[in-house]
């Protein structure tokens, strides 16, 4: 880690784009193996950004995944989600690194506080679809989980025999089938897969301990005897180099951890000013949206008293039919009668003498009014052609005793049909709804 740290280090003082890219993604790797998931996090960024500094589309390619995955590791799963979506949007440049990354992927899924079973599993299965030989045993472990979640519990244990057959792997096996099982609710078997994975997993850690503690030993010996055969004089060069070792790392060890220190410290006075920007920012764009809303509201408002105004001009076109049609049925002025019932057979001779003038009379209305009839007929389907001429006839302003004449209907019926009408389109879930209600009236 030391070394990296000191490239980066020098990496300040070049302008070779694609070293600082290679030393930032190595140490982002370090600290990934170390589960420091934030400065994994802060590293790829920046090993991301010299990378496009560089034009590396692959490194770009391959860092791209590796920030995803880091995002997943801290918990910000909306930031994953859109990093995963750009990586797989990009031409593959290594097969086996994109299906180890689609893998992490398909497992995110399903770590997020929100689980995607149907998504992840549909990422599992274009894997095995154009990569077959190289799909993981975790990857099949990842599959029998989403199979679980989507209640196939059936298809998620024949995997796991079938993966026990192949005997690889098995501590992660036992780990993901612990899962499942604990899902199934069976809960003796699943504390025994657990606890043999944590053994395997215990037993992994011990020899690696023993490697180390062999090899440190090796070491140790062939110094023994190498001191034994150079004698005091040697034995006294190795002791002052060593000191002089020690002096020197533990000064680079105290310097490292003051540019550490004050480099964390500058990082965390910037969160902090970003930090208050960024709320500055977020309460202006809420005066903005809030006055916006305010806007909406008032054209919402003036929008509405100018569509009545065009509802009342409307119907005002038919006052003088309908005057004509109210003075024709006056019981005495039989001139004036005769008259009156010239001009208004004249004026209504568009929607009276037959269908295809009616229909001419429907088409004006229809059109005049922003396709009324038709809006009609779709939020009306189960009613008939008779009841969409009778609304007609009510839209265009026509008082119950003329559209009695023009219908054939008593008096008492028109009314009767135009309540019963008016009441079941304001029980409309129609966004249309309002604006048949003001020339419903």
């Amino acid at each position: 880690m030391c070394v990296f740290q000191l490239s980066l280090e020098d990496s300040s003082r070049v302008s070779d784009n694609h070293y600082k890219e290679l030393v930032n993604s190595a140490i982002s790797d370090v600290f990934s193996r170390n589960n420091n998931v934030e400065q994994e996090l802060a590293y790829a960024k920046a090993a991301l950004n010299y990378g496009r500094l560089a034009q590396d589309s692959v490194g770009v390619w391959a860092i791209t995944g590796h920030l995803a995955s880091s995002y997943a590791n801290c918990r910000r799963w909306e930031d994953a989600e859109r990093t995963y979506e750009a990586f797989l949007g990009m031409p593959i440049y290594d097969s086996t690194s994109f299906v180890l990354r689609c893998i992490s992927y398909a497992k995110d899924l399903i770590r997020s506080p929100e689980p995607n079973p149907h998504r992840s599993i549909g990422i599992l299965n274009e894997i095995i679809q154009s990569h077959p030989t190289l799909m993981t045993v975790e990857g099949y472990c990842i599959y029998a989980y989403d199979c679980q979640l989507l209640g196939e519990g059936s298809i998620a244990d024949d995997i796991f025999r079938k993966l026990e057959l192949l005997n690889k792997q098995q501590d992660i096996v036992r780990l993901w089938r612990y899962r499942v099982q604990r899902e199934q609710g069976q809960y003796e078997h699943a504390l025994e897969d657990l606890e043999k994975s944590v053994l395997a997993q215990d037993s992994i850690v011990m020899a690696s301990l023993r490697q180390s503690l062999v090899r440190a030993q090796l070491d140790y010996l062939q110094a023994e005897t190498k001191i034994l055969k150079n004698g005091r004089e040697l034995d006294k060069q190795r002791m002052a180099f060593l000191v002089l070792s020690s002096i020197i790392a533990i000064c680079i060890l105290i310097l490292l951890y003051m540019r550490k220190k004050k480099a964390l410290t500058k990082r965390t006075e910037e969160l902090a000013t970003l930090h208050h920007e960024s709320r500055q920012m977020l309460d202006l764009q809420n005066v903005q949206i809030e006055a916006i809303n305010v806007q909406l509201a008032e054209k919402d408002a003036a929008l509405f008293r100018l569509r009545k105004q065009y509802a009342s001009i409307y119907k005002a076109r038919y006052k003088s039919l309908n005057d004509l049609c109210a003075a024709y049925l006056l019981p005495n002025k039989s001139r004036q009668k005769d008259y009156v019932y010239q001009e208004a057979m004249r004026q209504l001779d568009v929607i009276i003498n037959d269908d295809e003038t009616r229909n001419k009379f429907m088409t004006i209305v229809n059109d005049s009014l922003d396709n009324i009839i038709d809006k009609l007929r779709r939020d009306l389907p189960g009613h008939k052609e008779l009841d969409f001429i009778f609304l007609m006839y009510v839209i265009a302003g026509f008082d119950a005793t003329t559209i009695s004449t023009l219908t054939g209907y008593t008096v008492g019926t028109v009314y009767t049909k135009k309540n019963r009408l008016r009441n079941e389109i304001s029980s409309l879930e129609s966004e249309q709804r309002d604006f048949y209600l003001e020339f419903i009236s």
